[in-house]
This record gives C-alpha cells, sequence and structure tokens, in this order.
C-alpha cells in the first residue's frame, strides 16, 4: 500500500518503507518533522527519483542530526517548530572553525575545510586544488577518501572548465551540467555511475587559495549542501586571516 503526500515542487521527493507498505513523496521537513514525532521508525529506508535502490534512513543528513541531538538531549526530547538540525550554515561554519583552530599554515586550513565538507556531505571523494600560479594552472595538494590518491600532484588546467565556474563561487552540478563532467576531477574518480559534484573557491580578499571539488555517487548535491560548503569556506578564510 502506498500512501502519497506532497512534496514542493523543486525539493526532494522522499519515499520511506519499513518493508510492508510505503509511504510518500514527502519533502525533507516532513520526513524529519515525522522522525521527530515517532511516525517513521529509525530503522526504516528511503529512497528518491534518481537512486539506485533503497538507503537507511540514516543516510539523510537532516536525519542524523536528529539523532544525534536525540542521543545528547535524551530519547524523551522532540524537537520545537524553530528546531534545524545541526543549527544552519553557520553553526556548521562554527564547528568547522573549531577544526581549523590548531592548523599550522593555509595547507593545513585547506585540508581540514576539505576533510569537514567530505565528512558533512557524505561525498565519495574530495580534492583540493591549490594555483601553482596567478590566473594559470592549479595542482592538485590534498585527497579526502578511499580514492584519488594518485592525483596528489597533478595539474589542472587553467582552462579546465569546472575550475572556471568554481573561481565565480560555489557551485552544485549534476552529471552533464554544461560540459563539466570530463573535467571535473572528483567525478572522474569516482566513476562512471556517479550523480553530481560541488565545487567551492576559498578566496583571501582577492587571492585564491584553493578550489575544494567533492562528488557523490549516489545522488547529486543539494542546495543545502551549497550553503553549508560556503560557511565553511568563509570559516577557512577568516582563520587564513587570523
Amino acid at each position: 500500500m502506498r500512501f502519497l503526500m506532497e512534496a514542493t515542487s523543486g525539493e526532494t521527493a522522499w519515499f520511506v518503507t519499513n518493508g510492508e507498505r510505503v509511504v510518500g513523496p514527502m519533502p525533507t521537513a516532513d520526513l524529519v518533522r515525522s522522525v521527530a514525532m515517532g511516525q517513521i521508525g529509525e530503522s526504516c529506508k528511503t529512497w528518491h527519483e534518481g537512486l539506485p535502490g533503497w538507503r537507511p534512513l540514516d543516510s539523510i543528513r537532516e536525519v542524523r542530526a536528529l539523532i544525534r541531538a536525540r542521543a545528547s538531549r535524551g530519547d524523551d526530547w522532540i524537537p520545537s517548530e524553530t528546531w534545524k538540525p545541526g543549527g544552519g550554515p553557520e553553526a556548521a561554519a562554527r564547528r568547522a572553525a573549531l577544526w581549523m583552530d590548531d592548523a599550522a599554515d593555509e595547507s593545513e586550513v585547506v585540508a581540514l575545510a576539505l576533510q569537514a565538507i567530505v565528512l558533512e556531505t557524505r561525498a565519495d571523494v574530495g580534492l583540493a586544488h591549490r594555483p601553482k600560479r596567478a590566473l594559470g594552472a592549479l595542482e592538485t595538494r590534498a585527497v579526502f577518501g578511499s580514492m584519488g590518491q594518485e592525483l596528489l600532484g597533478y595539474e589542472v588546467p587553467a582552462d579546465d572548465l569546472a575550475i572556471r565556474i568554481a573561481r565565480r563561487g560555489t557551485a552544485v552540478l549534476e552529471r552533464g551540467s554544461a560540459g563539466v563532467v570530463p573535467q571535473s576531477r572528483a567525478l572522474c574518480v569516482a566513476g562512471a555511475s556517479a550523480a553530481g559534484v560541488a565545487l567551492a573557491p576559498i578566496y583571501l580578499g582577492a587571492k585564491l587559495v584553493a578550489v575544494l571539488e567533492v562528488a557523490r555517487e549516489d545522488r547529486a548535491f543539494r542546495r543545502g549542501d551549497r550553503a553549508w560548503m560556503r560557511a565553511v569556506v568563509r570559516a577557512a578564510a577568516t582563520r587564513m586571516a587570523s
């Protein structure tokens, strides 16, 4: 049996199953609220169009944040109407800033920012490219994840389309977007089944310090991922300037 709920246009439309029946589609906010109220059990699985199969409920970042909050506040805790998973991008920036406090130099700040983004977005691979010279080629200086270590020291041409897009600001792209896929290093590493890539530049004033690039195999990145990445790179720039 399938129960239908309205999902707002443009949002991810989730379906949920306990193995016997399917509920959905519903937007992320309604899904999290239903989990919080105990209407959806944490052992359920989720799916949305584009995924190859059902995934654990806690594969959704907002649900993981809810589960962590409940673990720290007690099983009887129910979030208020104004509660937001993780506290939003600014809270994410504060968490990332704590990671970077002990960084010895710019390279460590960049590596820690990349690590924070990969872990939060559940990316399968993360790369950090740093300029070799002004407005010229970049070089891959950090890799996070089980793949792509062979790219350390790899030169990324100045005319790489993915990097040109990233120089203008944080971007979330799907496979096939604007011809980026053939040139996106992270997507090439993640494999032919990868769904999307996200890129974020770190600027110190007008100086480009690094471009962070992450890819996911199971789904494209969402607008929320882009906001989170922007917050982290701002925190990195602030740390470098201090």
